[in-house]
Formats: structure tokens, C-alpha cells, sequence
């Protein structure tokens, strides 16, 4: 997804809500990373939600997973934290989102 947040194709990032999340806050810059390759965006908003269906319910899917519709969003980050006993629509999960530059 590097090269979509590079054309400014996606604009929105998506985590789950992992303690060193806490920091982040409103104009930090981060970097992203995939092999040799990184590009830095300046966080200007952040949302939280409680589960990931009302994240995507909440939020532009296309600024998030481009070309994706709600269903294929939703496997896209199931198959992520797939491995966490709190992929959950009804966990108590906090999710943090990143509008990025």
C-alpha cells in the first residue's frame, strides 16, 4: 500500500489500538516502510472506533483500501489481526485512524 499512500491514493491508515499507539498524536510526522522504500505523512486527524465494522461504516473505504468495498476491507483486516483473539465485531478494541498527506 506504500505506493497508493506515495500518489496520494490513500489517505487514511488504519491500526489497532496497541499500547505504543498512545503517543501519536495530531501534526506528528511517521514514516512508512516496505524494503528499501519509505515515505513520510503528517498525521492531521485521528478517530477512534470500537470495532472494525463501525470503523468502515464510519469512514471513506476508498480513502482507506482503494477499489475495496466494505466486505473486502473488512477481510483485508481480518486476515491482518486474524492472529489476535480480539478481531471482534463486539470486542472492546480500540482503533486508531490517521489521516495522512
Amino acid at each position: 500500500y506504500l505506493n497508493l499512500i506515495q500518489n496520494s491514493k490513500k489517505t487514511l491508515e488504519a491500526r489497532a489500538f496497541y499500547p505504543s499507539l498512545k503517543k501519536i498524536k495530531v501534526g506528528d510526522i511517521i514514516t512508512f516502510y516496505c524494503e528499501k522504500t519509505k515515505c513520510k505523512t503528517k498525521i492531521i486527524a485521528l478517530r477512534k472506533y470500537s470495532t472494525i465494522k463501525s470503523m468502515l461504516e464510519n469512514e471513506d473505504i476508498n480513502k482507506l483500501l482503494p477499489n475495496h468495498s466494505f466486505n473486502e476491507a473488512y477481510n483485508v483486516y481480518k486476515k491482518i489481526y486474524s492472529h489476535h483473539q480480539f478481531f471482534s465485531d463486539h470486542c472492546n478494541w480500540r482503533w486508531w485512524y490517521a489521516w495522512v498527506l
